[in-house]
């Protein structure tokens, strides 16, 4: 029987721990990443150590007064030693208005895969035809309300997403419904509907998918 082990070293994650590079006049430029590590045991003969999608980011942002900030975003992530861009995109941050970002990006169910700790990102419901999840030309506005967030994806004139989440104490609940029409002739869509609980360095998570094909 297969086992895996799951170890993974952040070395630079967030941008709590990102490092700066560059500030000047209202630009910044700032890079990180993490490591992610993982041994897998077939046997006692057979143990290896594989990368399970290291990454490195470099996030850029300018200033621009009356609370807009131009941000970029880009991320290079490995896959078994190949590497390729996992997220590039664009945006306009207001502190009134919320933020508007479009390129390669994840959406807001990928944020709700509360139940696998050992998780990536980018797996669910991403780059996906048939239900229409494709992120490389996702148009992304997120806006806050206190405690909640409202998230709403545009994919193509077909497909979009809408959802949010809500976090207090240490509870935060979210849930994502994805549209996509015209996909392999039929009309798809998927849900996602997750929480999570945590307490000094407790945490639990849950979460419910489906998919509907009409």
């Amino acid at each position: 029987m297969k086992k895996t082990l799951l170890a993974s070293a952040i070395l630079l994650a967030g941008a709590a721990n990102a490092a700066e590079v560059y500030n000047n006049d209202g630009s910044s430029v700032t890079v990180g990443g993490s490591f992610r590590g993982e041994v897998a045991i077939e046997d006692t003969d057979n143990v290896k150590f594989q990368d399970a999608g290291s990454r490195f980011d470099i996030k850029a942002a300018k200033v621009l007064g009356n609370g807009l900030t131009v941000i970029g975003v880009a991320e290079i992530q490995n896959d078994d030693f190949d590497l390729y861009l996992n997220k590039s995109y664009v945006g306009l941050a207001s502190d009134t208005f919320g933020t508007a970002t479009l390129g390669k990006q994840y959406g807001l169910n990928d944020d709700l895969v509360y139940n696998d700790f050992s998780y990536e990102a980018g797996v669910y419901n991403e780059d996906n035809e048939t239900l229409g999840s494709d992120s490389n030309n996702q148009l992304k506005y997120v806006k806050g309300f206190g405690g909640a967030q409202v998230v709403v994806s545009v994919m193509d004139q077909d497909t979009y997403a809408i959802g949010g989440t809500y976090t207090v104490g240490g509870l935060e609940i979210g849930g994502s419904y994805n549209i996509a029409n015209d996909r392999a002739t039929f009309d798809n869509s998927t849900y996602i509907v997750g929480a999570k609980y945590s307490i000094d360095a407790l945490t639990l998570g849950a979460n419910v998918t489906g998919t509907e094909v009409a």
